[in-house]
């Protein structure tokens, strides 16, 4: 059920702090409270308050936004806190009505009839009190909820299980860009003064080392580039990204073997054709650097009891390539890794598992009997919850956000992501941008 800012208005409680009345959110679980993309100064013209007011008071409680708060130019001087010595949270998720019914020893199931306008699906599940998020089924186990998924050491398997990683083919080198300016010595390293990048001939180029990475240039135009892909790139074990001598650019892999008689193998040739096209790979670069994710395209069982899992996505969320050995032309050393979205995997308390096809919602609940009927379930559904932008001749000049928890944002670790421009072992989604901040810390 959505109902607008005017409706949602607790016309009676109104707090005084500058002067100026400010209207007060009222909570409740299952209301959308703000209207999508409305400036939040017009919903303030609407209810007849001082168009210089220029604050929102959220009362304690979850507020589920429905839509992405979008601020621009007419939003300056805006103030959005939480009422005094109340904990007021934004939430990006979908509210979901749940009538859990045992499926099997401690999974329940339900249906879910809600909608998710921004994923389509449900990637996340999340309780609001106790205020809690849950892991998707997975092999190994991580352990049970609370964040521990990437954890190092947590529920990985083992590099003595795994073959290899396979390495792609060498391709050509990328386009290069160099642009030097004499003016500019901050560094004793020649190549430090200058841009470098290496850009492929268009977007996701298959036959780029650096295609991987996708982003959108000053123009609006998608493009595949990286620091890591120039033929001068420096810093630590800048010769891995340069491909080691063998290959022409970052190497990421293409598939993970392992071993037959290992018990991953074994439990791969039970899953449904469900798990092709939906289960995630997380794993970590040598060393552990990072984490990068593939989403697995096949299951291929081979005839000594081992499998290969497959892919063609992911990959780019760490920035730079593997460790490689570029004499003998394969990933090396083994890196851990995790499987995850796997309906047979949901084996552990504080799992769960989404079926979009018939809707059922799955989970292995910690505790006798089905889960509490007081727990609100949460989808999250939104990856950007508020948004500031302006432009040149209408900048947003003085929001403040004071106050305010945000939680239930989507995982955005499968979308596009591209290498920022300062490099280094950092990696930005493609549409995180912020130009003209100033920040200022009390202390």
């Amino acid at each position: 059920m959505r109902r607008d800012l005017v409706a949602a208005v607790d016309a009676g409680a109104v707090k005084n702090t500058t002067e100026c009345h400010a209207r007060l959110l009222t909570y409740e679980y299952s209301l959308t409270l703000l209207p999508a993309r409305a400036p939040l100064l017009e919903a303030f013209d609407a209810l007849e308050l001082e168009a210089a007011c220029g604050a929102i008071v959220f009362r304690g409680g979850v507020h589920f936004l429905g839509a992405t708060l979008e601020l621009d130019g007419r939003d300056s001087g805006l103030t959005l806190s939480n009422y005094e010595n109340e904990a007021a949270w934004l939430s990006g998720g979908v509210p979901l009505a749940t009538t859990w019914a045992r499926a099997a020893n401690a999974t329940y199931e339900t249906r879910i009839d809600e909608t998710f306008p921004y994923r389509g699906t449900i990637l996340g599940l999340n309780v609001v009190e106790p205020h809690r998020r849950f892991v998707r089924a997975r092999y190994p186990n991580g352990g049970g909820s609370v964040g521990v998924e990437t954890r190092s050491g947590v529920g990985q398997v083992k590099s003595s299980d795994i073959l290899s990683y396979g390495a792609p083919p060498v391709v050509p080198p990328a386009a290069q860009v160099y642009v030097a300016d004499p003016a500019y010595a901050a560094s004793a390293s020649e190549h430090f003064n200058a841009y470098a990048s290496g850009r492929c001939a268009f977007a996701g180029d298959p036959l780029c080392p650096c295609g991987a990475w996708r982003d959108t240039d000053g123009d609006g135009n998608w493009v595949s580039e990286s620091y890591w892909c120039s033929n001068v790139s420096g810093g630590g074990w800048a010769e891995m990204d340069r491909g080691d001598g063998f290959w022409n650019g970052p190497v990421l892999p293409t598939n993970v073997t392992l071993r037959g008689g290992s018990d991953l193998a074994a439990r791969a040739a039970t899953w449904s054709p469900k798990a092709r096209g939906e289960a995630v790979v997380t794993a970590w670069r040598a060393q552990g650097w990072f984490v990068d994710m593939f989403r697995v395209d096949d299951v291929v069982a081979d005839g000594d009891g081992g499998a290969t899992l497959t892919w063609s996505y992911g990959g780019f969320q760490g920035g730079r390539g593997w460790q490689v050995d570029g004499k003998k032309g394969i990933i090396d050393p083994l890196p851990p890794f995790y499987v995850e979205n796997v309906r047979e995997e949901l084996d552990e308390a504080d799992e769960w598992h989404f079926d979009n096809d018939t809707k059922i919602l799955s989970y292995a609940h910690n505790g006798t009997g089905p889960p509490p009927e007081d727990w609100q379930f949460v989808a999250p559904d939104l990856a950007t919850l508020i948004s500031v932008v302006g432009t040149k001749e209408k900048p947003v000049e003085d929001v403040t956000i004071r106050g305010l928890g945000f939680r239930d944002a989507s995982i955005t670790y499968m979308d596009a992501w591209g290498v920022p421009s300062w490099a280094g072992n950092k990696n930005i989604r493609h549409d995180f941008n912020m130009h003209g901040f100033e920040f200022f810390v009390a202390v």
